[in-house]
């Protein structure tokens, strides 16, 4: 009995080793036979690159430049007010002496009577002395104000310019005398000179604020190009 057990358990592992062998002859022929298709290792597709010259950062923008304005200051003088005339002196009057009526003859007595006049007159000068001009105490222009378009267009050039300043010490009536060949710049300045600037006003000799007119120039000028961007230009 013990023999049949020992001898079924051999044929049982006999019969498993040739299913596992038959197992691992199957998955040979598999994998190794010919005419398999395999799939081929992935290709790195080449992109051709096209190296292009990278242009060099323009020069720096030069800024324009506004030049300090030359300043003629005209002060009005108001005309006097003509005074009074001095009132004529008045008249004298002559008031006669009275004379005694006649005293009764008598012995050895006389009398006399007199009289009286006058005159008078008066007059006076006046003076005369110089005032103080104008002095602008707030305001200006800079080259900040330059237009950009007119720059990057280079328009400049000088402007005649002549305004009004008031007894609160602000420009007024601004016109242009001279232009600088370009209607936008010679308006742009005028509009400047009137919003921005503020004068202590002129005194009279009594010192009294009175009004004045200014003339100036203004230049705006703009700087001349680099010789690197000139070169670069032609």
């Amino acid at each position: 009995m013990a023999t049949q057990d020992i001898r079924g358990r051999r044929q049982r592992v006999a019969a498993g080793g040739i299913t596992f062998g038959v197992h691992i002859l199957l998955l040979a022929i598999l994998l190794f036979a010919p005419g398999r298709d395999r799939t081929p290792a992935p290709r790195a597709d080449v992109v051709p690159v096209t190296l292009k010259d990278v242009a060099p950062p323009p020069p720096p923008r030069q800024r324009a430049r506004v030049s300090r304005p030359r300043i003629r200051a005209v002060t009005i003088v108001p005309r006097p007010t003509p005074s009074a005339p001095a009132p004529p002196p008045p008249p004298t009057v002559i008031v006669p002496l009275a004379i005694p009526a006649p005293a009764a003859p008598g012995i050895g007595g006389t009398g006399s009577g007199g009289a009286g006049n006058g005159n008078g007159g008066g007059g006076g000068a006046g003076g005369a002395g110089d005032g103080t001009p104008p002095q602008r105490i707030g305001g200006g222009i800079s080259d900040r104000d330059y237009p950009r378009e007119l720059s990057d267009a280079g328009i400049s050039g000088t402007v005649s310019v002549r305004y009004r300043v008031g007894i609160d010490g602000r420009a007024r009536d601004c016109i242009v005398t001279r232009s600088s060949g370009s209607a936008a710049l010679d308006a742009h300045t005028c509009a400047l000179i009137e919003r921005r600037f503020r004068f202590r006003p002129s005194r009279d000799a009594d010192g009294r604020p009175v009004p004045s007119i200014i003339v100036e120039n203004h230049s705006w000028i703009m700087p001349p190009p680099e010789p690197e961007a000139a070169a670069k230009d032609r």
